[in-house]
């Protein structure tokens, strides 16, 4: 009974960890949200906004119903089982937590496509000619054998 009171305690602050580091990504970063780059004037797109509205809507769901299983090993007399239950739990939390990021990931990505708000400088190359400058040829020394 107190090993799974121990667990408890070490285990409860996961969940709260992983849904916020997720939540974190619907906030946009130098114009990305939920991994897709979006132009700077398109973040505040109604469509846009659902789909994050809805991504966190599901990943509070998800949160929310993986919260009670911690509590199943308290009901089960056999420690092997509980304990596997809940190193399982932590698994089951990481995938089931990014499942609503892939999922919206693709819903933007398509509604990206879709109204064609792709990057214009796909196929330009950048070289930074200071860099290139500064390349020193070496020759083969004594010292490389």
């Amino acid at each position: 009974m107190i090993v799974n009171i121990i667990m408890l305690i070490s285990m409860l602050p996961i969940l709260p960890i992983i849904y916020y580091l997720m939540i974190n990504e619907a906030e946009p970063k130098k114009n990305i949200v939920l991994g897709v780059t979006l132009p700077a004037e398109q973040l505040d797109n109604s469509t846009v906004l659902q789909i994050i509205a809805r991504y966190k809507k599901e990943l509070r769901i998800w949160t929310v119903c993986l919260l009670p299983v911690l509590i199943l090993p308290f009901f089960i007399k056999s420690f092997a089982i509980g304990f596997s239950i809940q190193m399982l739990w932590v698994l089951i939390v990481a995938m089931l937590s990014f499942y609503p990021f892939a999922k919206y990931n693709m819903q933007l990505s398509k509604l990206k496509k879709d109204r064609e708000w792709g990057v214009t400088y796909t196929n330009t190359v950048v070289v930074d000619m200071k860099a290139a400058r500064e390349i020193q040829v070496r020759g083969l020394t004594i010292w490389y054998l």
